[in-house]
């Protein structure tokens, strides 16, 4: 696949999360040049929080009322504003094309659906451990593909650390990946969904919860879908905003 064909899709709930996967692209597009597409996510409705309790603290030391779903939709669609103009000058210094799209509900789901051929996803959220991490690279047996292995020394040697092999058995399941990822502090983790041990939509989405840093996924094609269920409004290739 051509650089023109091949795309970069970029997911996050927040322009903070988009953020620290921005800072992970010069060193994937250095290896594998591809065209940036953004994707913020924004809640769908009021079952946002669903099965969550979350303590907001504000600057002073107070606990604040949790948003509400209104007023998280206006924070995402300011986020996908910022987040196009960060892919716009990305996009402006690698003389390459770019969009980026405000989509309703999962992030999993809404990133993995019209993934084809050997696009790229990056999951982003802030690295918890950004100062005292490595790059993890998990596989399964008989270990990471040759392509996760040289993505994981790209982006090792783009952050001034090393790479971290984190191997699951063959019988390994979700729980037990997760917990293995869990316990690793790391500043991005490197898959390929071909390769193992994590080939599905919801293992990826319990690693996303356990990583808690930006995932890079080759191979996640294999669970693209047409593109219907992500969607909104969308930024213009070269800048400007219209809705689909």
């Amino acid at each position: 696949m051509s650089p023109a064909e091949r795309r970069l899709v970029i997911a996050a709930e927040s322009l903070g999360g988009a953020d620290a996967a921005l800072s992970l692209c010069p060193a994937i597009l250095g290896w594998a040049p591809a065209r940036p597409s953004g994707l913020i996510i924004e809640p769908e409705d009021n079952d946002f929080w669903s099965g969550r309790d979350p303590k907001i603290v504000s600057t002073r030391g107070t606990l604040m009322a949790r948003p509400t779903v209104d007023r998280l939709q206006r924070l995402a669609r300011r986020d996908a504003s910022e987040f196009g103009a960060r892919l716009s000058s990305l996009a402006k210094a690698l003389n390459t094309e770019w969009d980026c799209a405000l989509a309703a509900g999962d992030l999993v789901t809404a990133a993995c659906a019209g993934l084809s051929g050997e696009d790229i996803l990056l999951l982003g959220q802030r690295a918890v451990f950004r100062h005292l991490s490595r790059v993890a690279l998990l596989g399964g047996e008989p270990g990471p593909s040759e392509a996760a292995r040289a993505l994981a020394d790209a982006l090792a040697r783009a952050s001034r650390t090393s790479v971290a092999l984190l191997s699951a058995g063959s019988h390994a399941d979700d729980e037990s990946i997760a917990s293995l990822v869990e316990r690793t502090h790391a500043v991005a983790l490197v898959l390929d969904l071909e390769a193992g041990p994590v080939t599905g939509e919801e293992s990826l989405r319990r690693l996303y919860i356990a990583a808690r840093c930006p995932i890079v996924a080759l191979g996640a094609a294999r669970l693209g879908q047409p593109s219907s269920k992500a969607s909104s409004s969308r930024r213009d290739r070269r800048g400007g905003c219209r809705t689909t």
